[in-house]
Formats: structure tokens, C-alpha cells, sequence
């Protein structure tokens, strides 16, 4: 499954059939560089705010563009400053990565101080009372953050949260983001969730074909729901019980994940067209003297 497609997809049906009031607030924590939910939630009509440290031009220009609240700094336990450090896979500084915890599995040795708020502060410091969606994609601290829930008042909850697990590693590893240090908050949240009165969530695994609807009473072993072949995925979790009819937009992932798998097959082969071009070119002009 595309993960971020899937969450664009049954997001965006939740919200068109009326989980979520428009006048609320649409709230993205951890954007990096690519997926931008606020691209089509402005479309709905919703206001989209986007808190991010490391803001990237591209992301300035888009929020820009659509008009998006942004706010340079992380959403964390305290209000003040604190270090994030910088994403690096392979050698390579890579942002999405970027972690405020030293051990995450994407992260560095370069740290650089930004600017943090809790959840309480931030909602305050921008006058939201009312939370449609809150989407946190931030590696490794999305219980910091969704844990600021108790300290707001419950009708200021929002109508849905989506959240981020796993990543760097197969469940079955115990490692990167599914080991000792992170795993168990993914766990804490959901057992957050289900004590804050949230009904129903949708597990969007990257390594299953189908999202899983469950229903939160229904669920003792949070635990028991991950898989040891699951690597990534997002969680939809949603104050009102969602029924199965939701699932009717699986027939939409289907067409449109046929869509992206097309076009990373022509991205893919015009990427692999360009390297032999290149290095075809490069040895004509290194044999031009011999001619």
C-alpha cells in the first residue's frame, strides 16, 4: 500500500462526509519535503496551519502559496527552544529524517536549536479552539506530542488524529523505530486514544494490501495488532464510529495507487534512461582528443 496516498484518500472521504466541521482547524506537525496534506485540505475550505523546524523553500513557497499558517519550530513537551538533529541516511543529510531525539534511527551528531511549543501553548499562541484534523509525522515524538491532549480541553480534541509508527525497520527486528525506545509510545498512544473517548481507527500498513478498520472498545492488545513483517505506516484515529461503509474507498487506493505505481515505473525508467545518456555522452567527449 502507498501509506500517504491511503491517508490523503480515506482523510480526505472522512472529512467530505462530514466527520469534521469546516471552521476547524487542520493542523500538519513535521511536513519535510514531500506529502503536504494541506494541498488539497485548503480545497475543502479548512484552515491549515503547518508547524515545521526545518522548513524547506519549497515548503515556504507552497504554504505561501495556499495561504498556510506556518510556524518554524516543533511542538514538544515544553515551551522554549530545544535541539533537533539533523537527518542522515547513508552519509547523506536527508530532512525528512530530522528527529528531535538523539537516537532515532534517521538522525545525526549536527544538532541546531529551534524554536518549541506544547500543544497547549501552540494552540492558544494562534486562538484555535476547534480541531478537525491533527496530523503528526514528526520521528520519533509523536507521543510528546499527541500526549499534550491532556492538557486541553476535551471539546478542543481533535475530530481526527493521524499519526506515524515504525519506519527504518521490519517490526520483527526490534529496531529503529520499532525498538525499545520507540515502539511502545505508538502503543501509548493508541491506549491515550482510546482513554480520551476515540471510537474508531484505521491502521494504513505499507506492507498490507488494505487498511484494517478496528474499533477501539473492541481492542484490549494494542500489541498484538502489529505484524513482524510491518515496516511504516499512519494510523487514522477518529472520534466517531466509523461503519464498514468507509472501506468503499478502497475501490478508490486501488485506482489511484494503479496511477502511482505507473508513474514511478516512467519516473524510473526515465531516470535510468538519463544515466546511460550521461555516461554514453561522457564517454564519446573523453574519446574526442583520440579522433
Amino acid at each position: 500500500m502507498f501509506t500517504e496516498l491511503a491517508t490523503e484518500i480515506f482523510t480526505r472521504g472522512l472529512l467530505e462526509r462530514g466527520v469534521a466541521g469546516k471552521s476547524a482547524a487542520f493542523i500538519e506537525v513535521g511536513l519535510g519535503n514531500i506529502n503536504y496534506s494541506f494541498l488539497w485540505a485548503t480545497t475543502l475550505g479548512f484552515r491549515c496551519y503547518a508547524v515545521e523546524p526545518l522548513p524547506s523553500e519549497h515548503l515556504i513557497k507552497a504554504t505561501g502559496d495556499h495561504k498556510v499558517d506556518l510556524a518554524v519550530g516543533a511542538i514538544s513537551d515544553h515551551t522554549g527552544e530545544q535541539s533537533i538533529f539533523i537527518g542522515e541516511v547513508n552519509g547523506s543529510t536527508v530532512s525528512d529524517v530530522s528527529s528531535l531525539n538523539p537516537n532515532w534511527w534517521g538522525g545525526s551528531k549536527r544538532e541546531q536549536k529551534v524554536q518549541t511549543w506544547t500543544l497547549s501553548d501552540f494552540l492558544t499562541s494562534k486562538k484555535i479552539n476547534s480541531v478537525a484534523v491533527l496530523k503528526v509525522d514528526t520521528e520519533g515524538s509523536e507521543y510528546t506530542i499527541l500526549g499534550g491532549l491532556r492538557d486541553i480541553p476535551s471539546n478542543v480534541h481533535p475530530e481526527i488524529i493521524i499519526f506515524e509508527y515504525g519506519g527504518g525497520a521490519t517490526r520483527g527486528s526490534n529496531s529503529s523505530g520499532w525498538s525499545s525506545e520507540f515502539y511502545p509510545n505508538t502503543l501509548k498512544i493508541l491506549e491515550l486514544a482510546k482513554t480520551l473517548g476515540y471510537s474508531s481507527f484505521l491502521i494504513l500498513e505499507e506492507q498490507e494490501p488494505m487498511p484494517i478498520l478496528l474499533d477501539f472498545s473492541k481492542i484490549s492488545d494494542f500489541d498484538a495488532l502489529f505484524k513482524a513483517h510491518w515496516t511504516v505506516g499512519n494510523i487514522i484515529c477518529t472520534k466517531k464510529t466509523l461503519s464498514s461503509d468507509i472501506m468503499s474507498l478502497v475501490e478508490v487506493l486501488e485506482q489511484e495507487s494503479k496511477k502511482e505505481s505507473a508513474r514511478i515505473r516512467r519516473e524510473a525508467f526515465r531516470n535510468t534512461v538519463k544515466h546511460y545518456s550521461i555516461r554514453f555522452i561522457s564517454g564519446i567527449r573523453r574519446r574526442l582528443p583520440c579522433l
